[in-house]
């Protein structure tokens, strides 16, 4: 044991703490769920796990890969180019994507029909963050139910939300960021 780590139950104060933060994002994540209990029943098979390769293509903002991804937060909004829900929160997304950049990673994944579209539709909405094309088995895999449909990752790649509102997210952000 490290000099100075102090045990609680069989853990350092800072695993503590960091089961005190995944305690505040699971709260978080269910006080900001979207869907029905159906819906809830199939995201759970996700929640928690390892998050799956982003398979996206056709990148517009240039790609984002696996080992950018490792270490940070992670929002990936998929998205599709008929959904005006999906528009309105662009600039919330933007914003968040600006103001913790250095920590957390904002990527598009555009799926839900019309794909070929997402270049003009990205640039008409104002995306900054990059974005790419996802075919259905991603979006599946990823637990994508309907959009906008946000899964938050946590630095280690573990799935820590998916399903939520706009508004849940950055309280989420700032759970994981503890």
């Amino acid at each position: 044991m490290a000099a100075g780590a102090l045990l609680v139950l069989g853990h350092t104060t800072g695993e503590v703490a960091r089961a005190e933060d995944y305690k505040a994002v699971v709260r978080l994540a269910r006080e900001g769920y979207w869907g029905k209990q159906q819906e809830l029943n199939q995201h759970l098979k996700v929640l928690g796990q390892k998050a799956p390769e982003l398979k996206l293509g056709d990148w517009r903002g240039g790609p984002v890969t696996a080992e950018q991804m490792k270490g940070n937060v992670v929002i990936v909004d998929f998205w599709a180019t008929w959904c005006e829900s999906c528009k309105k929160t662009v600039p919330a997304l933007n914003e968040i994507a600006k103001k913790y950049k250095d920590r957390v990673i904002v990527v598009g994944a555009c799926a839900g029909g019309n794909e070929e579209a997402m270049w003009g539709v990205a640039e008409e909405w104002k995306m900054t963050y990059p974005t790419g094309k996802a075919s259905e088995e991603t979006a599946k895999a990823w637990g994508a139910l309907w959009y906008p449909h946000y899964v938050v990752v946590d630095g280690k790649g573990t799935i820590r939300a998916l399903g939520v509102t706009p508004a849940a997210l950055e309280p989420i952000i700032e759970a994981l960021l503890k």
